[in-house]
C-alpha cells in the first residue's frame, strides 16, 4: 500500500496515519479519479500544513478551525491534515461513522491499524456502523451510509440500518447545503440501481414531504434501466449525460433525471430552493419536468418545437421518455438529429439576425425583436422564408401583431 505524497516524508511527524477513504478504497482495489488522501496527525495539524503549503507552493484551505482540519491543494491531489480526535489515535478512530471507514493505515511503519476490524466489513461487503451516538453526533453520516453502500455495491448490516431509520428524524437538525451536498453523491452513484436511493429517501421526508415511496421505486426503477440502456446502446448520448451542469458542479443530466424522478410531482422549485441547489439544478429540472407532456411531434413544427423545449437538456429528455415507456428505436430519428448540427429544425439558423432586423425595419431593441425572431424561425420551418429578405418582408408583416 503506498501513498506517494508530493512533500518529503521527513515533514510529517513519526505518528502520522492516513486514514478514511483512502485507506479503505486501496484495501478493495478501488481506482480514483480524483486523488484525494486525508492524513491524521497527534497534534498542531494546522500549522503543519501552513508549513507544507508555504515551502511547496500549494493552495492552502482552511475546512474547519475548530477540530483543526486544513486542506492543501496540489496540481493533481488534495491532501487533508486533520488533528486526530480523543487523545489517541485509536479513540480518533472510534468517533468514526462507520467501520470500513474507521481503518488507519500507518504511513512511515507501512502497516494497518484497524481495532474495529473495518477490514472484515470490506470483506464481508457491510456498511457497519461504530456505533449509534457517532451516528447521530453528526446525522448527515445516515445519508452517507446509503451512499457508500450504493457506491460499493455493499449491504447495510442489519443493526446499522435499524439504527438509521430510528435517527432519521435528526436529519432537520443538517444544514440545507449540506444536505444537498450528500444528495448530489447519493444521485451521482444511483445510476446503475435506483434500490439505495429509494430507500434513502424516508430519510429525507423533512425536506421532501409527501413523497410516496411505493411509486417512487417503480419511477426510479425505470429511470435507472433508461440509463442503462442508454449507456449500453447509445454511447454519444451517454457521454453527454454525464457531463456536469457547470464547470463548477458535480451534478450531471443524468443525475437530474433521476432527481426529477426523486420530486415527481412535488413543487420542485420550492423543495430545490430550501435545499440550496443552484440556479443550474433548479433550472434544468424546471426544463425536464415541464417536457414530459409533449407528446411524439407529427409534423415539422412540432419537432422543432422539442427541440426548442428541451435545448441543452435533450438527453435527459430522452432518459424520461424511456422511462415512460418510449422505446429506443422510436427516439433514434430525433438522436440522430440531435447530433446532426447541420439539421435544421434541432440547430436551425436564422437568416437574419436581431441587428439586422432592428436596421432593415427601424425598431428599437424590445422584446418585440425576440418575438419577430421567433416567427421567423417557424416560416424557415415551415418552408415559407428561404432567403433573407423574405425573412425581413415577413417580420415586417408581423411588426404590429408583436408591439
Amino acid at each position: 500500500m503506498k501513498y506517494p505524497l508530493p512533500f518529503s516524508l521527513e515533514r510529517l511527524p513519526p505518528e502520522t496515519c492516513v486514514v478514511g477513504g483512502a485507506v479503505r478504497d486501496a484495501l478493495l482495489g478501488r481506482t480514483r479519479t480524483v486523488i484525494d488522501i486525508d492524513l491524521v496527525v497527534p497534534v498542531n495539524a494546522v500549522e503543519l500544513a501552513r508549513g507544507i503549503s508555504r515551502d511547496y507552493q500549494a493552495g492552502f484551505v482552511m475546512l474547519d478551525a475548530e477540530r483543526s482540519i486544513a486542506r492543501l491543494v496540489f496540481n493533481d491531489m488534495t491532501v487533508d491534515f486533520a488533528q486526530q480526535m480523543g487523545g489517541s489515535l485509536a479513540a480518533d478512530l472510534h468517533r468514526r461513522d462507520y467501520r470500513m471507514n474507521a481503518i488507519a493505515y500507518h504511513i512511515k511503519e507501512q502497516r494497518l491499524i484497524d481495532p474495529l476490524n473495518g477490514h472484515g466489513d470490506l470483506q464481508a461487503k457491510l456498511v457497519r456502523m461504530v456505533s449509534a451516538q457517532n451516528l447521530a453526533d453528526d446525522p448527515l453520516r445516515l445519508l452517507r451510509g446509503y451512499r457508500q453502500a450504493a457506491q460499493l455495491g455493499f449491504e447495510l448490516e442489519s443493526e446499522t440500518a435499524r439504527a438509521i431509520q430510528s435517527l432519521a428524524p435528526r436529519l432537520h437538525t443538517v444544514a440545507a447545503e449540506r444536505t444537498m451536498t450528500e444528495l448530489r453523491y447519493l444521485l451521482a452513484v444511483s445510476h446503475q440501481d435506483a434500490r439505495v436511493l429509494t430507500a434513502a429517501v424516508e430519510l429525507l421526508q423533512v425536506w421532501l414531504p409527501g413523497i410516496q415511496r411505493k411509486t417512487l421505486a417503480a419511477e426510479l426503477q425505470a429511470i435507472t434501466a433508461a440509463l442503462r440502456s442508454i449507456e449500453a446502446e447509445v454511447p454519444q448520448l451517454w457521454q453527454e449525460l454525464n457531463l456536469p451542469l457547470r464547470p463548477t458542479l458535480p451534478t450531471t443530466i443524468a443525475d437530474i433525471t433521476l432527481c426529477c424522478g426523486l420530486l415527481g410531482s412535488l413543487p420542485s422549485k420550492e423543495i430545490l430552493t430550501n435545499l440550496t441547489a443552484s440556479v443550474a439544478e433548479i433550472t434544468a429540472i424546471d426544463i425536464l419536468q415541464k417536457t414530459t407532456s409533449i407528446s411524439w411531434p407529427t409534423s415539422a413544427v412540432d419537432v422543432f418545437n422539442l427541440f426548442q423545449s428541451t435545448g441543452k437538456h435533450f438527453s435527459g429528455f430522452v432518459v424520461l421518455k424511456l422511462a415512460a415507456g418510449w422505446t429506443l428505436t422510436t427516439l433514434m430519428p430525433l438522436i440522430d438529429r440531435y447530433f446532426d448540427l447541420q439539421d435544421p429544425l434541432s440547430h436551425p439558423v436564422l437568416l437574419v439576425n436581431g441587428t439586422e432586423l432592428m436596421t432593415a425595419l427601424n425598431l428599437p431593441a424590445s422584446p418585440a425583436i425576440g418575438q419577430l425572431l421567433a416567427e421567423i424561425q417557424l416560416g424557415q420551418v415551415r418552408g415559407e422564408i428561404v432567403t433573407k429578405q423574405e425573412a425581413i418582408s415577413y417580420a415586417r408583416s408581423k411588426v404590429a401583431e408583436c408591439k
